[in-house]
């Protein structure tokens, strides 16, 4: 489309792009887009971990042959490799960094990001803070259109800060099949990605070649089924609802886990032997109760705890009761306190702690 001479023809050829997208984007919408499974040239990647697993996800990334570089904002490297990459269990998502600290115009973002962009895309404009409608109209206009919320092949993500601006691109169409096993989830389940991140750092804590490991609050089984994907472990989950656990077994088959369910309360639950590992996403927030509850919980559990870990097992607790938890331990001496590491979920900030019994 020829370059507009005025305001007027300006804003008669944004008039025209989107009848013309509009049109496009219905005539194309059940068609499915391909598959990608590498990209044209290698490329530095980025992936991002959930806040505090950087050096987890960096672990697993080397683990898969990769030559890569721990950076402040995830694990950086160059390759084309990007179904391979989208196997890494630890990373929440994959980009591709564009450009850093250029102006933050239309024009200069399209410059960069055209050659490289897939269409259809979506743009994702963050902590801009002029009209972001005409924004993403000048930029979609910039870029010759292709723009397209609903059905597209990448995400064009444009982050500001000031006048300037970083430029990602998200690739939306390469399958992800890491969690293919997690056929139901309840409201309180802990996000897969986080799941695998929390089980790998447990597990460098543990000398146990193969753990006896114990969910005492298994919920639908996500812990225990990414803490199998990343070590042998003979694994019991526990938990109080019926409904909990169905979940939990109906993922178990999909997940062709070896893991056990016992619909039982942790706080009446007597193993046959105590276990190398506790691993738990505890009980918090109002979806599962209230305050006063679990401060009665956690007291009971923290309390019967060491009967059900072997001398020197560990723990390893992720909850946003980090303050009642504490409280909790101070009254159980046999309890040391390993590591403490704090991160991000879905806006919340739990914390993950680490238990030694001595």
């Amino acid at each position: 489309m020829p370059a507009a001479t005025d305001e007027t023809e300006e804003k008669h050829a944004q008039e025209i792009l989107e009848a013309h997208e509009k049109a496009l984007a219905a005539l194309s919408r059940d068609i499915p887009l391909p598959q990608r499974t590498r990209l044209v040239a290698p490329h530095e990647l980025l992936l991002v971990p959930p806040v505090g697993f950087g050096q987890i996800l960096f672990k697993e990334v080397a683990s898969r042959g990769f030559q890569a570089d721990l950076q402040p904002d995830g694990v950086h490297l160059v390759t084309d490799q990007i179904k391979t990459l989208q196997e890494i269990r630890c990373a929440q998502e994959i980009l591709l960094p564009i450009a850093a600290n250029i102006p933050a115009d239309a024009q200069t973002i399209a410059s960069f990001a055209d050659e490289t962009l897939t269409r259809p895309y979506r743009i994702e404009l963050r902590n801009y803070s002029g009209d972001r409608a005409a924004f993403i109209r000048a930029l979609s206009l910039a870029l010759g259109g292709g723009d397209n919320p609903s059905r597209y092949a990448d995400e064009l993500r444009v982050v500001c800060n000031r006048n300037l601006c970083s430029v990602f691109i998200r690739p939306r169409n390469v399958p992800d099949m890491r969690f293919a096993y997690r056929l139901r989830s309840l409201p309180a389940s802990i996000h897969p990605v986080q799941a695998a991140c929390l089980a790998r750092y447990a597990l460098s804590f543990v000398s146990a070649a193969r753990p006896r490991t114990l969910d005492p609050f298994c919920g639908s089984g996500t812990l225990l089924f990414e803490l199998e994907r990343a070590a042998a472990t003979a694994m019991i989950g526990v938990d109080l609802s019926e409904r909990a656990l169905d979940a939990a077994r109906e993922n178990a088959a999909a997940a062709h886990s070896a893991a056990r369910f016992v619909h039982k309360d942790i706080l009446k639950f007597e193993p046959r032997d105590p276990f190398d590992l506790v691993l738990s996403n505890m009980p918090f927030g109002n979806r599962v109760g209230t305050h006063s509850a679990n401060e009665a919980l956690y007291r009971d559990f923290i309390h019967a705890l060491p009967k059900l870990l072997v001398p020197g097992g560990i723990a390893v607790l992720y909850t946003m009761e980090h303050r009642l938890l504490a409280a909790c331990l101070e009254r159980e001496p046999s309890l040391t306190v390993a590591a403490e590491l704090a991160t991000e979920a879905g806006g919340l900030n739990p914390r993950v702690t680490v238990l030694r019994r001595t």
